[in-house]
């Protein structure tokens, strides 16, 4: 059974202004649902493999077939490794038990589960356990308790910057069904008055620590700290998918795509995503991006004005 989700985008004339919407209730109940399976599934069952170099599992177990040469690292989180062939990189469990039956080039490690190595199999780097059961079949091979922060800092660094990306797309389409309006308008302002929009989010990050520290000091102010701190990170998240929006309707104008606003929002959040994964500047685009963020959904008054 095929489900289509119809999409109605309207293009304003006079200034360019564009509006998406749904028809009707059904359409927006279709994409909250998907928005929460979509998160769902990212933070529970993820399995991917990376130009045949990597395997990682989020939610399952990871398995390296015999005659099988993996390159790079084989991963699993919530899941037990099983290496039958041969892995150049780690083998990592966490909450679960790495099992070697042929050859492990790099690091063999258990976060809450046991390193059980078949005799005659080969872990040529550090071997740590650590968690309940110590029972491994090592041979003569010592026990390492470091926990190796580099292997773990890699694997955490990328794959949940992936989940990341995901989330974020899913929370940012949730939000266009939810308020269209509203974003639209953030996302028709971004280039407008870009100066004062970046002096409004530099205050806005200056005097945020002095607001909660002052509202600190007084009961009757320490209830209120959550909520301007929720209103803060509406702010910055409203502002960060328009901008995205934008981004993709850029593009979308550049190839001159039709296409629908939520391949725009994806487009435009995939652009900056792979930006911020490059050293410096990624950080100065990011920064940037919440600046201009800021700016433009507090000078809109989140997207009513």
């Amino acid at each position: 059974m095929r489900l289509q989700i119809s999409l109605k985008k309207i293009r304003g004339t006079g200034g360019g202004n564009r509006m998406g919407f749904y028809n009707n209730k059904k359409t927006l109940v279709i994409l909250s649902v998907t928005a929460v399976i979509l998160l769902t599934l990212t933070g529970f069952v993820m399995a991917a493999s990376f130009d045949n170099d990597e395997i990682f599992n989020l939610g399952g177990d990871v398995v390296v077939p015999e005659g099988t040469h993996l390159s790079g690292d084989a991963v699993a989180i919530l899941g037990s490794v099983t290496v039958k062939g041969r892995v150049s990189g780690d083998a990592v469990a966490i909450i679960g038990d790495v099992r070697v039956d042929g050859e492990v080039s790099g690091d063999a490690v258990a976060i809450g589960g046991r390193v059980i190595i078949k005799e005659g199999a080969k872990v040529r780097g550090r071997i740590v356990q650590i968690g309940p059961g110590m029972h491994i079949n090592l041979g003569d091979k010592g026990i390492n308790m470091a926990v190796h922060r580099n292997l773990l800092g890699r694997f955490f660094s990328f794959h949940f910057r992936f989940i990341n990306l995901i989330t974020t797309f899913a929370l940012g389409a949730l939000t266009v069904a939810l308020f269209p309006n509203q974003v639209n308008l953030v996302s028709d302002n971004v280039d407008i008055n870009i100066g004062r929009r970046v002096i409004i989010g530099l205050l806005t990050l200056i005097l945020l620590p002095l607001l909660l520290f002052m509202t600190a000091l007084t009961i009757i102010g320490i209830p209120l700290i959550p909520v301007i701190i929720l209103i803060f990170a509406a702010a910055a998240f409203l502002g960060y998918i328009g901008i995205s929006l934008f981004i993709g309707r850029k593009i979308e104008d550049t190839a001159k795509w039709n296409t629908s606003v939520f391949l725009e929002l994806f487009l435009g959040i995939a652009v900056l995503w792979l930006v911020k994964q490059i050293p410096f500047i990624g950080f100065i685009v990011g920064f940037g991006t919440l600046i201009v963020g800021l700016g433009v959904a507090l000078d809109t008054r989140f997207g009513t004005k």
